[in-house]
């Protein structure tokens, strides 16, 4: 759902390309092959596209500590920015607070919480988009697929 409220015409216009991967048929055989996420998987994926270089994690801690860790074994393909509000209780705060201690633009919110909806996103990212000219967004977020 964040990825359909996103502008449309805004990021064609700057050769933004906003993706999901949670969803993708493959990721999920890979998921369950495994014994990881989606989340999980989906990241490893965007992590692989030099072009991917912002981050939307709203409901997976597992995908934002992924992603830190994978920063600190590979050092590839670094974030130009991290969205980290993933929601709950297992790992959530965990996960917000040792993004604060990277090296890298992030915006996080504290503890369990997150932003309550979609269009909360939509609204917050928008005007963003021309500053994201030619670099891919993966979002990972199972409630608004």
């Amino acid at each position: 759902m964040i990825v359909n409220g996103l502008n449309k015409n805004g990021l064609k216009k700057f050769g933004v390309e906003a993706y999901c991967l949670v969803a993708d048929p493959d990721v999920a055989k890979e998921a369950k092959e495994r014994g990881i996420t989606r989340s999980m998987v989906g990241l490893e994926r965007a992590l692989k596209d030099p072009q991917t270089k912002i981050f939307l994690i709203g409901n997976a801690p597992t995908a934002l500590f992924t992603l830190l860790e994978k920063m600190d074994k590979e050092g590839e393909n670094i974030p130009k920015l991290i969205v980290g509000v993933p929601v709950g209780f297992v790992g959530c705060p965990e996960s917000k607070a040792e993004l604060s201690k990277y090296d890298v633009p992030f915006i996080r919110t504290n503890g369990t919480k997150r932003w309550k909806h979609s269009c909360s996103w939509c609204n917050a990212w928008n005007p963003f988009i021309k500053c994201t000219k030619g670099i891919n967004i993966l979002i990972i977020n199972h409630n608004f697929m």
